[in-house]
């Protein structure tokens, strides 16, 4: 039987340099970094505590009239928390660790993701000026600052550089304070996350993406849920080979059970027209949520498919503006919001999204394909959230404890879920020397920061 919507919501739902190479980035790059940022920020209109932010206001988000700064970083950490220097280490493809080093002596380490790569250019050029030197106690007015003087460019490539740099502060100040993220928003409403495990992989058949591949794993993790990927990612209509979707979805349930739950993502694939056509088998098989039904560009087709189903529909990974957001929130685009912690722009605008998305009595579930390791800003993420969904991303790759970090404490899932790590900051401890080991240090210019017209 197909799960309805309110049941559903009832519920509470390239690389630069050789692989291992490292670039080191330091605030005498910049000839009076701290001077420069501020007066950058004062031409901005930008201090320390105001700016434009995406708090609640007259609807779920406000524009000119609400604080940047929603977080005051200082009753937690009474000295300034500048940052210094920063490297970033590649370990493969796929694998980084950035290491930011601050005054005082205090170091902090953030796994980015697999974008990051692309983005370092930019991330270089027109991102880290606006945060080297800086006191990133102010981190909501640093992104403000860093907004304005970028406004021309952003896209998800600008947010996720933010979004890097935005995690690595709130590991410092973790770390500074002796507290774990989510205590430095508010607090954990929850101790445990239950997870799914995401694959999308599109060029299996149904029996080797289901018996071979996941049923070991859901085995060894007790999980409770998948998420699998149909259609053909922006394929216009086109599955990845005639009729795998819905025998993808069919081997599931028959070798799965009624019991698992089943998320179904698209990617972009359909119009308005097959969106629905699709919506509606995945009803017959009683998928929980259909992920991404149309392009995300494509608001109103989104829109059109959400309004004829009755299963949820689900999306937002690919955005960060507040005004997207607000609409997609207020003409119930979908009816789980997604986005991503990274490519929103950092932990505290998802929150925001989050908030606003509660208000409207609409989950969130954040894209958060991370492996291992990463997974941590999105469990620390869940725990501190009003109306999360009731389960949560989780790599099915990395399931079985396979992973490029050696870490500690292990993300290892029990019974499907995963205990939120309560140390500092993220919560994790690296083996530094480990992953020094295998890096090279690479050298990345930094350009002075540009105030465009």
């Amino acid at each position: 039987m197909a799960i309805s919507r309110r049941d559903a919501l009832r519920g509470g739902i390239a690389a630069l340099g050789a692989a291992g190479a490292a670039f080191g980035l330091r605030a005498s790059a910049l000839a009076n970094t701290a001077e420069d940022a501020a007066a950058l920020a004062a031409r901005a209109g930008v201090g320390p505590a105001r700016g434009v932010g995406l708090g609640a206001t007259s609807g779920l988000f406000g524009f000119a009239d609400e604080p940047v700064a929603e977080h005051d970083f200082t009753r937690f950490v009474s000295s300034p928390l500048v940052l210094e220097a920063l490297e970033l280490y590649w370990i493969n493809r796929n694998e980084h660790l950035m290491v930011g080093r601050f005054a005082g002596g205090l170091t902090a380490y953030l796994p980015t993701n697999k974008r990051f790569g692309d983005d370092l250019p930019l991330f270089t050029g027109r991102v880290l000026p606006y945060f080297l030197g800086q006191d990133l106690r102010f981190i909501e007015a640093r992104i403000e600052a860093c907004h304005r003087a970028n406004y021309k460019i952003v896209g998800l490539p600008f947010w996720n550089a933010v979004g890097t740099i935005e995690m690595l502060a709130l590991e410092a100040i973790g770390q500074a304070a002796k507290k774990p993220v989510y205590d430095l928003v508010g607090g954990a409403k929850r101790r445990e996350v239950a997870v799914y495990l995401s694959t999308r992989e599109r060029t299996t058949t149904p029996e080797q993406e289901i018996d071979e591949f996941l049923v070991p794993r859901l085995e060894r993790t007790g999980a409770k849920a998948i998420k699998l990927g149909i259609g053909g990612r922006m394929s216009r209509n086109v599955d990845a080979w005639e009729g795998r979707s819905e025998a993808l979805i069919a081997r599931a349930r028959r070798v799965l059970g009624d019991g698992m739950t089943v998320i179904a993502d698209a990617n972009g694939s359909y119009d308005a027209k097959h969106g629905i056509e699709v919506g509606r088998m995945l009803e017959r098989y009683g998928v929980w949520f259909f992920e991404e039904p149309c392009p995300f560009e494509e608001f109103e087709m989104t829109a059109q498919v959400t309004a004829a189903l009755d299963i949820p529909t689900g999306g937002g990974e690919q955005d960060a503006s507040a005004a997207k957001w607000r609409w997609m929130i207020t003409n119930r685009m979908y009816d789980i919001v997604q986005p991503d912690l990274f490519y929103a722009g950092g932990f505290l605008r998802t929150l925001r999204i989050a908030r606003a998305a509660a208000a409207a009595g609409m989950p969130c579930i954040p894209h958060a394909p991370r492996a291992h390791a990463g997974a941590a800003t999105m469990l620390h993420f869940i725990a501190a959230i009003d109306k999360p969904g009731e389960f949560h991303e989780f790599s099915a790759k990395a399931a079985l404890g396979d992973g490029a970090y050696d870490y500690a404490p292990r993300l290892t899932i029990r019974d499907g879920r995963i205990a939120v790590p309560d140390g500092p900051g993220f919560g994790l401890t690296y083996d530094v020397e480990g992953i020094l080991r295998r890096a090279k240090p690479y050298e990345y210019p930094v350009m002075q920061a540009v105030d465009d017209d």
